[in-house]
């Protein structure tokens, strides 16, 4: 993965910003390292909703307080946004120890939006064959009424079952 960004100039959402473009720096922040990728815009809505969430999670994963690896996790945001203004005004919401592809990066536009696929959006690649996977036929429940009513109550259950296998046997 760290292969990806080399050639890159990263860039720190901090105060400073640091720009990490050399590919020593590079491979010393990603090496070794979750990357977690997140691909936004300031224009999307539910981009704007996940920040918070996003934001406490990267929190809490590189907290030395919540684990005790803290420095394994990064936090690469890759902007899809039209202008410098919208990616600041989304960068102000991240966190600040997030890393990010500048504006003018080429690479950034490499990646596909949600609109631009066909109108079939899967939740997942896997999610047809996990369909297939686990699908489960639907079970008759048999009704008994051992001892229930008055009278005969045995045999009234024996005909209903004789009569559902007779149904199954139809639907096959």
């Amino acid at each position: 993965m760290v292969d990806l960004f080399i050639g890159r100039s990263l860039v720190c959402n901090n105060r400073d910003r640091v720009e990490y473009d050399t590919e020593r720096e590079v491979i010393h922040r990603l090496q070794n390292r979750i990357l977690l990728l997140f691909f936004g815009s300031a224009d999307c809505q539910r981009c704007q909703e996940f920040v918070p969430t996003l934001k406490d999670f990267f929190k809490r994963l590189t907290d030395e307080f919540y684990v005790e690896r803290s420095a394994q996790l990064v936090l690469l945001y890759i902007s899809l946004d039209q202008s410098e203004e919208q990616l600041e005004s989304l960068l102000k919401e991240l966190p600040k120890r997030c890393l990010f592809l500048t504006h003018d990066d080429p690479y950034r536009r490499n990646f596909m939006l949600n609109e631009e696929f066909d109108d079939n959006k899967m939740r997942s690649v896997t999610d047809p064959i996990r369909r297939l996977k686990y699908k489960v036929e639907k079970k008759k429940k048999k009704k008994r009424w051992w001892g229930w009513g008055g009278g005969g109550g045995e045999e009234e259950g024996e005909e209903e079952e004789d009569e559902e296998e007779e149904e199954e046997k139809k639907g096959d």
